[in-house]
């Protein structure tokens, strides 16, 4: 948790480099969780869509793009973790779940090629995305910003 910082005439949230990288933190593991949220609709609606045509890669599409969005931002939200834990002195548990969640998200790209999308070992992969919702929630948890108290 990050406290508000004890500067004066600042009002009640002073906005401190701490409470900054809080806020982008926040932001962007807000923007993963929303983002693993859209892919369960995506492939929901690939697969029911593959069931009326033949083209398959073209209805999952968006879900791989969406999962190239979530690729992207977990090195951002593990800078800025890294980031906060320095500037902070606070634990390193954030630290620690934001590299699984880089691992997670990396991995889930290998989890379907490298298991044929057949069986129950296919299922991984979607193990794997609430894997990655549950380190987005953590880490959004973590990084919420509490009043100061004068």
């Amino acid at each position: 948790m990050v406290h508000g910082a004890s500067t004066r005439g600042r009002g009640r949230y002073a906005l401190t480099w701490p409470v900054a990288i809080a806020i982008l933190m926040r932001i962007a593991s807000g923007l993963i969780l929303l983002a693993v949220a859209a892919q369960a609709f995506l492939a929901g609606y690939g697969l029911f869509n593959r069931m009326a045509d033949a083209e398959v890669l073209g209805y999952f599409g968006p879900h791989v793009k969406l999962g190239h969005f979530i690729i992207r931002c977990t090195p951002v939200l593990f800078a800025l973790t890294v980031t906060a834990a320095v500037l902070t002195r606070q634990g390193w548990r954030r630290v620690i779940a934001a590299a699984l969640l880089v691992l997670a998200a990396y991995s889930q790209f290998h989890l379907v090629p490298l298991l044929g999308g057949r069986g129950w070992i296919s299922k991984f992969h979607e193990a794997n995305g609430l894997v990655i919702a549950t380190l987005a929630g953590l880490i959004f948890y973590w990084s919420r910003v509490t009043p100061r108290e004068d």
